[in-house]
């Protein structure tokens, strides 16, 4: 066990060294493996140990005391589980996006024949590893955000929702700028903006459920 804590130390530095300049070449390694990777499991977890350590290092607070958090955020908030949540979260929003945006894009290829849509090659088990690499360095960041918010917070409480409002912009622009840049870097033959279609793809079709699913129940009602 102490082995393995040892030796995914390195992995996590080498690929949060590289990551944040060039995704593909940090996630090379994992491109088309068609299965979900032990070690960037352990890498996206010791994210997750780095995550817990920049809160408890920044915020002067215990974790666990939500009132005193809320003075901060102007709302209660529990951290003990946040990045795992966040793990999670990313994981199934990524899934989810892989799923509605081939279904969408087959759609449209299937209604109009000239359709011009680039493939995104490679299965959902590489866009798993995709958010997995994403996720040991974005996790971090995103903590560390958190963490300076919630100081800020403290400090400043009349100013504390701009700082809110500005960690969840900064939060929400990496995350949008490195999720295409991570699925490209683990799928095979599969360019930037052919992931970045693919996502458009999913919120399309997301969007038209919704809508649909909206209109349902006005019609039930």
């Amino acid at each position: 066990m102490i082995n393995d804590l040892l030796s995914v130390i390195p992995s996590w530095l080498n690929i949060a060294l590289t990551f944040p300049g060039s995704p593909s070449k940090a996630l090379q390694k994992y491109k088309g493996t068609g299965s979900v990777e032990k070690d960037l499991t352990l890498v996206a977890l010791a994210g997750l140990a780095v995550a817990y350590v920049v809160l408890a290092v920044l915020i002067p607070v215990d974790l666990g005391d939500t009132k005193a958090i809320e003075g901060a955020l102007g709302r209660p908030f529990d951290f003990k589980m946040l990045p795992m949540a966040i793990l999670l979260g990313l994981v199934g929003a990524a899934v989810t996006l892989h799923i509605a945006g081939s279904l969408w894009l087959y759609a449209v290829r299937l209604v109009w024949k000239r359709a011009s849509c680039d493939r995104m090659n490679g299965t959902v088990h590489d866009t798993v590893n995709a958010v997995l690499g994403l996720s040991a360095v974005v996790i971090p960041f995103i903590a560390l955000v958190l963490g300076v918010v919630i100081v800020l917070g403290l400090e400043y409480k009349d100013q504390r929702t701009w700082w809110a409002r500005i960690g969840a912009l900064m939060i929400g622009a990496v995350i949008a700028t490195y999720y295409p840049l991570a699925v490209s870097a683990t799928h095979p033959d599969t360019p930037p903006h052919a992931a970045y279609q693919h996502i458009v793809a999913a919120f399309l079709l997301l969007s038209a459920l919704g809508l649909a699913i909206d209109g349902l129940k006005s019609f039930i009602v």
